[in-house]
Order: structure tokens, then sequence, then C-alpha cells
């Protein structure tokens, strides 16, 4: 994408998650950015997406995405990683594929498609 360093932002976007840091989405997003999950086939705009991701950093002592595949794509990029989380009591959540599909505009995250497992993953059912 020109005037855009697409893997920049999605890296930012990864280091900002896994350390917590819900302030550095106020310069990721843009101000029209919405956010699409499968889990609920919801959308959020940027304030409502901040908070819920404050809401989350806050019950979550741990957060990683391991096994992170990018693309860039004409619009943006194509992230695939496994998320990884433990709480604040100590639970592990059970690691779920993930994948991110994301416009930019101006340089910053215009639109987040993210589909993430809503399920154990078959191979750890058994």
């Amino acid at each position: 994408m020109p005037g855009t360093d697409w893997l920049e932002i999605a890296e930012r976007h990864s280091t900002a998650i896994m350390s917590r840091d819900a302030a550095a989405f106020e310069t990721l997003y843009h101000d029209d950015l919405i956010v699409w999950h499968s889990y609920d086939r919801g959308e959020q705009g940027k304030a409502e997406n901040i908070s819920h991701l404050k809401m989350f950093f806050g019950m979550a002592q741990e957060i990683r995405y391991e096994n992170i595949r990018r693309t860039g794509t004409d619009k943006g990029y194509v992230q695939q990683h496994d998320f990884h989380a433990t709480l604040a009591d100590g639970t592990r959540l059970a690691p779920r594929p993930c994948a991110l599909i994301v416009e930019l505009r101006d340089g910053e995250m215009y639109r987040i498609d993210e589909y993430i497992e809503a399920r154990k993953p078959a191979s750890e059912d058994s």
C-alpha cells in the first residue's frame, strides 16, 4: 500500500494487544473504525472497541499471539494467529485460531473483521 507500512501497523497492533496497552489503540484506530467479530456477528466503533479491550485487559494477566502469519493486501493486510490468554485468577483459556482482515485508511486501522474460533479446536477435544 503506498504511503502505509502495513507490517508496522500489524506489529504495533499485536504488540498493543499482548502488552494490554489500551492507550495505543487511540493512534492505531481511525476515528471511523468498525470492528466486526465472528463470535457475535456484531460491530463496534472505535470507542466501544477500546472500552471492550480495556475490560478484557483488566480480566487477563497474559495475552499471547503465537504462530503469527501476515500477508499484505490491496487495502491492508490479513493476519492469522493462535490466541492464548491467562485470566487474572490463573485460568488458562484454550488456544483459539484467529484471523484478522484489516483495511487501512490514512495510515490507521479503518476496518477489522475478526474471526475467532468460539470452541476448542478439534485436536483439544480428544
